[in-house]
C-alpha cells in the first residue's frame, strides 16, 4: 500500500485485499482528524449542557473538561488555546495546562490576555514569560474580562489528555469563567 503526504494509506488494486486495506485507510483518516479537528465549547461555564464548565470560586486550579485534547505519547504537538474569560472582583486570574493526564517530554508556550471590559477596543493585560512546564501558573493579578491566547508545542511522555486549568488568585467573592466560543486546537 503506498501513503499520501500525510499518512494515510491508500488501497492498492488488489481486489481480494480491499476490506482490511480500506479499513487501515480509515482509521488513518480518524487518526488525522483525532489530532486536528479543534475542541469548541458550546456553552457558557454556568449552563447546563454536557460541555458546561463549573464557575471557580477558589484558588485552587480547575480543569477545564469541555476543552479536552487527546494526545498520543512521542508525537510532537503544536497547539492553539482560546480562552473566552471573565474573572470578577478583582481577585485575579490564574491559567496553567496541567489540567490533563498526559505527562510532557518537553512543552514550550507563550500566552497573552486581552482586557475587553471596557467599550473601547480591547488592550493588552498581560504577556507571560516562556512556559516550559504544565504546572507553570499565569495569569493577570486583576479582575479580568476577555481573552487569553495561548500557543506553543509539546511531546507527551505518554498517552492521555492536555487540557487547560483556570483559577482565581486569591478567593473573597468573584469567580472566574470560561465562555463559550473558547477552543483548543492540538495538531
Amino acid at each position: 500500500m503506498n501513503t499520501t503526504p500525510l499518512g494515510i494509506h491508500i488501497p492498492d488494486a488488489n481486489p481480494e485485499d480491499r476490506a482490511p486495506q480500506l479499513r487501515i485507510m480509515a482509521l488513518d483518516i480518524d487518526a488525522l482528524f483525532a489530532r486536528v479537528l479543534p475542541t469548541v465549547l458550546t456553552a457558557d461555564a454556568n449552563a447546563v449542557s454536557s460541555n458546561a464548565l463549573t464557575p471557580i470560586v477558589t484558588p485552587v486550579m480547575g480543569s477545564q473538561n469541555g476543552l479536552t485534547r487527546n494526545v498520543l505519547s512521542g508525537i510532537s504537538y503544536t497547539f492553539e488555546t482560546l480562552l473566552f474569560i471573565t474573572a470578577t472582583d478583582g481577585e485575579g486570574l490564574q491559567i496553567d495546562l496541567n489540567g490533563g493526564s498526559a505527562g510532557m517530554t518537553w512543552i514550550k508556550a507563550k500566552a497573552k490576555g486581552y482586557d475587553g471590559s471596557s467599550a473601547a477596543a480591547a488592550t493588552l493585560a498581560f504577556v507571560s514569560p516562556t512556559i516550559t512546564s504544565l504546572s507553570t501558573p499565569f495569569g493577570p493579578q486583576n479582575a479580568f474580562s476577555g481573552w487569553v491566547e495561548i500557543e506553543g508545542s509539546f511531546v507527551p511522555s505518554g498517552n492521555g489528555t492536555f487540557i487547560p486549568r483556570i483559577a482565581q488568585t486569591a478567593h473573597g467573592s468573584g469567580s472566574v469563567q470560561v465562555l463559550k466560543g473558547s477552543t483548543n486546537v492540538a495538531h
